[in-house]
């Protein structure tokens, strides 16, 4: 029988190193595949902002000469400045008469003869109004369009539905299967960690654990109390310190004011005395006069000699020192008696806190031996955790051997059924589109053979009125948003000198009509300032201003204050373009390009990436993003393709639409080795 079991032992210990040694060489292998995959950096995707502007290259100028003109007729009410006047930017050049320019109001009287001829036509038009109708068949156009675009977006996810909401149930019925299993393995291992479902081994391990804990709790209460006494025993020591201290220096400081005090206070009195005998002795000598005899004059000089030489033999003492002092003292009493309760309260709580008598130093030593046994405890608690772990995951897999299994199958079953119900709703997405392209198609077709059956039928008495009336609509709208243009542009009274510099030439006086475009007067700028300009589109300046600031880019050589000063109608081009002129101070030579940023602005996204994130190949735009993947040995990371579309980017972020179905993912930003999707990498430490 003896021999049997020691058979029984050896088969036993021959078991456990087998697992030992295949559990060793399982985490070196999946230390050494992770150390080999390729390492990625990243961030989660999420809400950011993109910021734009008006960007462009200029060249710099010398500007010698600007001419000041007015973009409007007015007359000028008076001149401030002469030929060869200094002045300064922003200071008062014409002062202009009150009242609109004559341009405005000859575009205000071509406006309301345009407005009489409409109404004029109006009342004896016949024709029909067709703008509802045709804003109905226009709304429906653009529907029409964009439910196309749904279409061919969703066109590579056309598919059988009926046959896709089968798999979605087949895969669905598989996933609460293995999750109903799962639930009965998850329940025999919490029955392992909580009783030991009878296993002797696992109860000891349970056993050992918590007899390790309570411990661990003891060693820690037993620390914090050592520590806590410490702390609070340092703190009342350093409190009496403190105040002992602050004492010693306050009747040290007043002794130095009461030596002071009593030196000064009777030498006051000593300095006023010989002052009152020099004054009454100089006042005396001054008040007699020429009938004065030699004798008297003779002592009174005497008498102001001895007055002065006393004066001189003492210091000066002002009451104001002599009060200050005082007040001092007294000052100095006050603190000395709050400060003596201040110490008696901090000894007195000294005693409270040290009622034992302990010896601080001997009390730290024995907080830091607490700790090292808190420590040792601690250890012996994780180890007994690791232990019972160990046997746990031993019991799971030799009673239950299919727990892996389960729960990667239910991983894949899960991410089968998510893929599988994302292309089911592409798909219905694609069919809806198709039926709504052909309502769409249906319903313009017959709005428009309606309108166009009214059209016919209203042409014979209308048709040409209708055309004329059109276009006097159209230059009616015209002249509106000429006078809004030049009602927004209209000078005030006063005409300001935008630089700095002299008068070179003055072309009007008072009373002069002023043209609008014709040069008032030449300035030669201070300085030779430099300028440049650039051209943009109408759309584009209106989102500047006068007075914005332009920012450089690419450019490491100093730093340059770039400011907008005007916005000029492009004489080439006047109906399209505006030219954005600019001054620029610094250190910059004639000649030289600058690449600015003029009137950025700052949008937000719910998807904002690094540039770097986005990728290119001959399917379009993507990114890719980390997905984890749980195995018993812990996460596996993939490589995942997500395609997008870029909405907007700047030089460091972009702003993408991925659909709905994409969520706040792990976005791979770099990466050590190129990567494509499904590559199994690592993230980077720290990520």
């Amino acid at each position: 029988m003896t021999e049997t079991k020691k058979k029984r032992e050896w088969v036993k210990n021959a078991a456990i190193i087998f697992l030992v040694v295949l559990l060793v060489l399982t985490f070196f292998s999946n230390t050494i595949l992770n150390w080999s995959l390729p390492e990625v950096s990243g961030q989660y995707a999420g809400y950011g902002t993109v910021t734009t502007g008006i960007r462009g290259t200029a060249t710099v100028q010398v500007g010698d000469l600007y001419s000041v003109s007015i973009d409007e007729t007015r007359e000028i009410k008076s001149v401030k400045v002469r030929q060869g006047d200094e002045v300064e930017a922003g200071q008062v050049l014409f002062i202009l008469e009150e009242g609109d320019s004559e341009e405005l109001e000859a575009a205000r009287e071509t406006l309301y003869d345009l407005e009489y001829n409409y109404n004029l036509a109006l009342l004896k038009a016949s024709g029909v109004d067709y703008s509802l109708q045709e804003a109905e068949i226009a709304e429906l156009e653009e529907e029409l369009v964009s439910a196309i675009a749904k279409r061919d977006r969703l066109q590579e996810y056309a598919a059988d539905t009926d046959s896709l909401s089968v798999d979605v149930e087949l895969a669905q019925s598989l996933v609460d299967e293995l999750k109903d299993e799962k639930a009965g393995l998850d329940a025999y291992e919490a029955e392992l960690r909580a009783d030991g479902a009878g296993d002797g081994e696992v109860i000891d391990a349970l056993l050992k654990l918590e007899n390790a804990t309570l411990d661990d709790e003891e060693a820690k209460a037993a620390y914090n109390d050592l520590n806590t006494l410490a702390t609070e025993l340092e703190s009342a020591e350093k409190a009496v310190t403190d105040l002992e201290k602050k004492l010693s220096d306050l009747l040290t400081q007043q002794a130095e004011a009461q030596e002071d005090y009593d030196w000064k206070h009777p030498m006051l009195s000593a300095y006023k005395k010989a002052l009152m005998r020099y004054n009454n002795a100089n006042t005396k000598l001054s008040n007699w006069g020429s009938d004065m005899s030699e004798e008297e004059k003779a002592a009174a000089n005497q008498e102001l000699k001895d007055a002065k030489t006393a004066l001189d033999a003492l210091t000066p003492v002002t009451e104001d020192e002599v009060k200050n002092l005082a007040d001092r003292l007294v000052t100095y009493k006050d603190d000395i008696y709050y400060t003596t309760q201040e110490l008696d309260q901090a000894k007195a709580m000294l005693s409270i806190a040290n009622a034992d008598g302990r010896d601080l130093t001997q009390l730290k030593l024995e907080a830091a031996q607490a700790k090292l046994v808190y420590r040792e405890t601690t250890s012996a608690k994780n180890e007994a955790q690791r232990e019972l772990d160990k046997l746990v995951n031993a019991r799971l897999a030799a009673v239950k051997p299919d727990v892996t299994a389960n729960r990667s199958a239910l991983k894949e079953a899960e991410e089968q059924l998510k893929t599988l119900k994302s292309a089911l709703e592409k798909a219905q997405s694609y069919d809806a589109a198709v039926e709504q392209i052909a309502e769409l198609e249906k319903s313009i077709k017959s709005k428009s053979l309606s309108l166009e059956t009214q059209k016919k039928q209203d042409a014979l008495n209308g048709q040409q009125e209708k055309l004329g009336l059109d276009k006097q609509l159209r230059q009616i709208e015209k002249q509106k948003e000429k006078i809004a243009d030049m009602e927004a542009e209209a000078l005030g009274v006063e005409v300001l000198a935008k630089y700095a510099g002299e008068v070179n030439s003055v072309s009007v006086v008072a009373g002069d009509t002023a043209k609008a475009g014709a040069t008032l007067m030449t300035l030669g700028l201070e300085g030779k300032d430099h300028f440049m300009t650039l051209t943009v589109s109408n759309e584009q300046s209106r989102l500047v201003s006068i007075g914005d600031k332009a920012s450089l880019n690419n450019y490491w050589w100093g730093d340059l204050d770039i400011t907008l000063t005007a916005i000029k109608t492009d004489r080439a081009n006047p109906t399209q373009n505006k030219i954005l002129e600019f001054t620029v101070e610094g250190d910059v030579s004639d000649g030289q390009s600058l690449d600015i940023t003029v009137g950025q602005r700052q949008n937000g996204y719910n998807l904002v990436v690094p540039n770097s994130a986005v990728r290119e190949d001959a399917s379009g735009t993507f990114i890719l993003v980390a997905q984890a993947k749980s195995t018993p040995l812990g996460n596996r990371y993939i490589a995942t393709r997500v395609d997008v579309t870029v909405i907007e980017k700047d030089n460091y972020n972009t702003a993408l639409d991925a659909g709905t179905s994409f969520g706040y993912e792990y976005v791979i930003t770099t990466s050590n080795k190129p990567i494509e999707a499904g590559s199994q990498v690592r993230l980077a430490e720290g990520q």
